[in-house]
């Protein structure tokens, strides 16, 4: 089906790289579907979403949060160079190779 929304949660170090997401959204005649929510407590997060896509451009090799969404049962796919989707229902761990 059809996505209902997409929500950003976390700080940017800059503010002008969540102003670029939110003027993109807006452009795009999708303002009111993106949310940019700032910083969450990861449990209530993950409570309310199907997917955790984290497309980090900082250094961590692998974030704490994909580990998170997986405990919880939320698919998960990690930062790009070091992108795994892990899919929980099965424990199935794919490298991802594009996003195609």
């Amino acid at each position: 089906g059809a996505w209902r929304e997409l929500r950003v949660a976390g700080e940017a170090q800059d503010r002008g790289y969540a102003d670029a997401i939110a003027s993109r959204a807006a452009s795009a005649g999708l303002g009111e579907r993106v949310r940019l929510l700032g910083e969450q407590d990861p449990a209530s997060f993950l409570e309310g979403i199907d997917a955790l896509v984290v497309p980090s451009i900082q250094g961590e090799v692998q974030p704490t949060v994909v580990l998170e969404a997986v405990a919880a049962g939320v698919p998960a796919a990690g930062p790009r160079g070091r992108s795994v989707i892990i899919r929980p229902s099965s424990g199935r761990v794919s490298q991802a190779t594009s996003c195609a």
